[in-house]
């Protein structure tokens, strides 16, 4: 399971894209929570005290503001903010945007004497959501170049690097993207996750088997929310019609509430 940090989930849940989390409405209680469903217990740097730390230190580094109106607190993600999770590549909404049509094409060729760097660059790569379509040929349908062209500055990679933007390829787009990222596997355990799921909300009128059904959906939940952090978010007209992401989540968002409403 890749573990989320606890200042991208803060950013996350202030930005409103975590929103398959129901404990986001209540972020001093989703620390805990969130841990203890995941992992079975809570560490301390997951205490309460150390959320209020974070939030003024998020608020310090000018990565979220707060402002107070109609006596309410409220947080905002500033641009800064969505920088940092921009570089982490955790925006889990991307297929929301409209695609430009542009392929983002990165090529490098760095010696093996220089493969700490190397390999810093292709971590990089992939946190920026790049695709593998060839040896030291990646690709992305997003614009991250800025974020790219930094990181190449900075080590001494101008004449390493070569990036490409480009609308046209050989090959149709849904091609490429059938190339670079396993989309058919996702969908699979997307639509896996929602038989799953399917099966528990019928289920749920049976009061005798609630705690059974309520163990069931915790363990499929978990493997809902480990898929959408392995999903790549590519953009709906690199997919296949009737993606399945949209409806699992909405079931898991319905259920979450039902559980919760029961407990």
């Amino acid at each position: 399971m890749k573990k989320i940090k606890l200042t991208d989930i803060l950013l996350l849940s202030i930005a409103g894209f975590l929103d398959i989390f129901q404990e986001m409405k209540d972020p001093g209680r989703l620390f805990s929570s969130y841990y203890q469903n995941f992992y079975g217990f809570v560490p301390d740097r997951w205490k309460r005290q150390n959320y209020y730390a974070l939030v003024a230190k998020l608020i310090a580094d000018k990565k979220i503001s707060k402002s107070i109106k109609n006596n309410h607190v409220i947080y905002q993600i500033t641009t800064k903010g969505f920088t940092h999770l921009q570089k982490k590549r955790l925006l889990l909404n991307n297929q929301k945007r409209k695609w430009d049509k542009k392929w983002r094409i990165i090529i490098f060729d760095i010696e093996e004497e220089n493969r700490n760097t190397r390999d810093l660059l292709r971590i990089k790569i992939k946190e920026l959501g790049f695709g593998l379509l060839q040896k030291s040929v990646w690709v992305s349908p997003y614009n991250v170049f800025p974020y790219l062209k930094k990181f190449i500055n900075d080590n001494g990679l101008k004449n390493k690097a070569v990036l490409i933007e480009s609308q046209k390829i050989s090959i149709k787009n849904y091609e490429i993207a059938d190339l670079i990222w396993p989309i058919k596997k996702i969908e699979n355990n997307y639509r896996s996750i929602y038989k799953k799921l399917t099966q528990i909300k019928k289920s749920t009128t049976n009061k005798k088997k609630i705690k059974i059904l309520k163990k069931s959906f915790d363990k499929t939940y978990k493997e809902l929310v480990n898929q959408i952090l392995k999903d790549p978010h590519l953009p709906k007209e690199l997919l296949p019609k009737h993606w399945p992401q949209e409806k699992t989540i909405k079931i898991a968002k319905i259920l979450r509430n039902d559980f919760t409403n029961k407990n």
